[in-house]
């Protein structure tokens, strides 16, 4: 009888979580608290793969990308509007170069790749502005160059009008 319940009570023990813990782990003092401990379960809980949604249909008017470009020099001011996607009778000359060019910078005159292309040392001050909205992402972006030609290497075919 006595070995009955010396087995009962080392299993109650080992059931409440009062056993020996292995000498690599560590062990906090669990304070004396009446009723039953709690009982904790480890779950599993699935994680679902990321979801790599399809990039949204550009329309016109809702989410597209419609740019008013100018530029300002020692002849004055000329502007034009730029719509992407490039639509047949677009009124931008290279509107299709423009757009794609603009979407490489992320819609940003100023993250566009500079091409390397010799310029003369004319100090003839041109200012280039895009103003509206790419892709639903108000843009207001002014920025002054040297000459047109240190212009158009920055920014390729969008201000080539």
């Amino acid at each position: 009888m006595r070995t009955l319940l010396a087995a009962t009570a080392a299993a109650a023990l080992l059931v409440l979580g009062h056993a020996a813990a292995p000498a690599s782990a560590t062990t906090l003092p669990v304070p004396d608290l009446p009723g039953p401990e709690p009982v904790t379960t480890p779950v599993a809980v699935p994680v679902p793969a990321p979801v790599q949604l399809p990039a949204p249909a550009v329309l016109p008017g809702r989410g597209g990308s419609r740019l008013t470009l100018s530029i300002e020099d020692h002849d004055g001011l000329r502007e034009i509007a730029l719509v992407c996607p490039a639509a047949d009778g677009s009124a931008h000359p290279h509107a299709e170069a423009a757009c794609e060019e603009l979407a490489a910078a992320d819609g940003d005159p100023g993250r566009m790749a500079t091409r390397e292309v010799l310029c003369t040392m004319m100090h003839r001050p041109v200012t280039a502005r895009a103003e509206g909205s790419w892709l639903g992402r108000p843009v207001s972006w002014r920025h002054g160059y040297t000459n047109a030609c240190a212009m158009h290497a920055a920014t390729g075919t969008v201000f080539d009008f």
